[in-house]
């Protein structure tokens, strides 16, 4: 998704760019972005993996939520380590966001798939002593 969300913008901001410095720098940025997240491809794909399942209804735990977030989280540590040109500083920008974006996903997730769980936990507490439960 990532790749699919940078290489829209790389249309947009080679258009009109002619063969100068800037585009250059701009390429040599894209480069770098695409060399990171290459190297984060095998936990991107896991939390991507993991983010789909929930989104199906797919029983998730909370820990497979919370890794996926931290996962995501590492990758845009690492694009975030990238120093963009300065025709690239709003995509770069945007790119993180969506990283956050991901992030964020997955800890709601992880928050309701958690906070269900110990609502089950205690109302299996309440069974044990008698007590009512809404």
């Amino acid at each position: 998704m990532r790749r699919l969300v940078l290489a829209g913008f790389v249309g947009v901001l080679l258009a009109g760019c002619g063969e100068d410095p800037d585009r250059a720098a701009v390429r040599s940025y894209l480069e770098q972005v695409n060399a990171v997240q290459a190297a984060s491809q095998v936990a991107l794909g896991r939390a991507d993996a993991t983010l789909k399942a929930y989104a199906k209804g797919t029983p998730t735990d909370e820990a497979e939520l919370l890794t996926a977030e931290a996962d995501i989280l590492n990758a845009r540590d690492a694009v975030a380590g990238v120093r963009p040109p300065g025709l690239a500083r709003d995509v770069h920008a945007r790119l993180l966001h969506v990283y956050e974006l991901d992030a964020g996903v997955a800890v709601v997730g992880a928050g309701i798939v958690g906070g269900g769980r110990r609502r089950e936990q205690q109302a299996e507490q309440d069974d044990e002593r008698g007590e009512a439960h809404c």
